[in-house]
C-alpha cells in the first residue's frame, strides 16, 4: 500500500479546511524579521480532549511557511526520518498550527506538512530541560493510490487518568473491489493506544473495537 503512487479523489485536503494551492508568502521583511522556530506557531492551551483530523471540503489560507531550512536544522534528522514520503527539497510545503505545553516541561509542536499530494500532521515534542525535540508522532495523515487510500486521525486525552494527556491513533485504509464490472468501496478501521510514559508515548495493548467506535475520525468514503 506505502508504495502505491498516490491517488485522490478530490484535490482538497487539509488540516481544517483546505484547498490545495500554492501559500501566499509573508512578504520578505516581515518573513526574515522571524528568526527562531517557534515564531511559526500560534501558542494556545490544551483542552481535555484534542482531535486532529485532515479534511476534504473546504479552504483554508495560510500567509506564511517554516523554511525547510529552519526545520531541518532545529529538528534531528532521525526524527524527520520517521515521516515517510517527505524529503528535503523545494516543493516540501512546511506549515506551524500550533504549539501547547503537553507537560511541566514539555511542549508540543503541531506541524503540518505537504508535498506533491502527501498530507501530513506530526506532534514534534519539545524538551525544555535538554531545549531540543527529542520525539515526534504522527497524528493525521492520507496517503495511497489507485489501489487505495489510508487516512490518519488522532485523539488526544488523558485516557488511563493519570494526569497526562494519551495519544489515540486512528487509521482508516480504503480500497475498491471491482466483480463484473461493478465497483464496490470497502473499508476497514483500526486503531492503537499510546499512553504517555513520561518522556514519550509508548503503544499498548488495547481493544480495537472499543477504541475505533470511542474515538471516531470522519470517513472520507461513506
Amino acid at each position: 500500500m506505502k508504495n502505491c503512487h498516490l491517488f485522490i479523489k478530490t484535490a482538497l485536503l487539509s488540516v481544517f479546511l483546505v484547498k490545495c494551492h500554492t501559500p501566499v508568502q509573508q512578504p520578505a521583511t516581515e518573513t526574515a524579521a522571524r528568526k527562531t522556530l517557534p515564531d511559526y506557531f500560534q501558542k494556545t492551551t490544551p483542552t481535555d480532549t484534542m482531535r486532529f483530523e485532515l479534511r476534504q471540503e473546504g479552504e483554508e489560507r495560510w500567509t506564511d511557511t517554516i523554511p525547510n531550512s529552519l526545520l531541518f536544522t532545529q529538528i534531528a534528522t532521525h526524527l524527520m526520518n520517521g515521516v515517510e514520503y517527505f524529503d528535503n527539497s523545494d516543493d516540501l510545503i512546511v506549515i506551524g498550527r500550533t504549539r501547547f505545553p503537553l507537560t511541566e516541561n514539555t511542549e508540543a509542536y503541531l506541524v503540518d506538512m505537504r508535498q506533491n499530494w502527501y498530507r501530513h500532521l506530526s506532534l514534534f515534542i519539545f524538551d525544555e530541560t535538554k531545549q531540543a525535540f527529542t520525539e515526534r508522532e504522527t497524528v493525521a495523515e492520507f496517503y495511497g493510490g489507485d489501489g487505495g487510500q489510508i487516512l490518519t486521525g488522532s485523539w488526544l486525552t488523558d485516557y488511563d487518568g493519570d494526569g497526562d494527556k494519551d495519544l489515540v491513533r486512528r487509521e482508516i485504509e480504503h480500497w475498491i473491489i471491482i466483480h463484473d464490472g461493478d465497483t464496490r468501496d470497502t473499508t476497514a478501521e483500526t486503531a492503537e493506544l499510546l499512553l504517555w510514559n513520561g518522556n514519550v508515548f509508548r503503544g499498548t495493548e488495547a481493544e480495537t473495537t472499543a477504541l475505533v467506535q470511542r474515538f471516531p475520525i470522519k470517513n472520507w468514503w461513506f
